[in-house]
């Protein structure tokens, strides 16, 4: 099963007992998605995590591409969250199915949706 540990001020994400990723600081980072449907409830799907670099890229080509697609709903309803998440809240959306969605309203003063997306 994956999840994360905190190692020496960098992330590092395990499977099992095999490493299979480090982040190259002390941040980590979330794409993710969240829907909010008429009846009032959410909905969120974790799409990216990891080392904040590689994240970011995913991001900003997963939004360029919904919008020029003409998908602009799409694209307006994905997140970028970096920063240094506490290790068992990130386990968490790895573990648990839509989980990303309460951590987006949890945090949701602290979101980073960089401007023009």
């Amino acid at each position: 099963m994956f999840g994360y540990s905190k190692e020496n001020n960098r992330y590092v994400l395990h499977d099992g007992e095999r490493t299979v990723m480090t982040t190259s600081g002390d941040c980590v980072a979330l794409a993710y998605s969240v829907y909010l449907y008429g009846d009032g409830t959410t909905q969120g799907t974790l799409h990216k995590h990891g080392d904040p670099e590689h994240v970011k890229k995913w991001y900003d080509n997963a939004v360029a591409s919904y919008k020029n697609a003409g998908f602009h709903e799409m694209a307006a309803s994905l997140f970028y969250l970096e920063g240094p998440l506490e290790v068992g809240e990130l386990n968490r959306c790895l573990s648990t199915t839509g989980y990303v969605a309460v951590l987006h309203y949890a945090k949701q003063c602290e979101i980073q949706q960089p401007s023009g997306h």
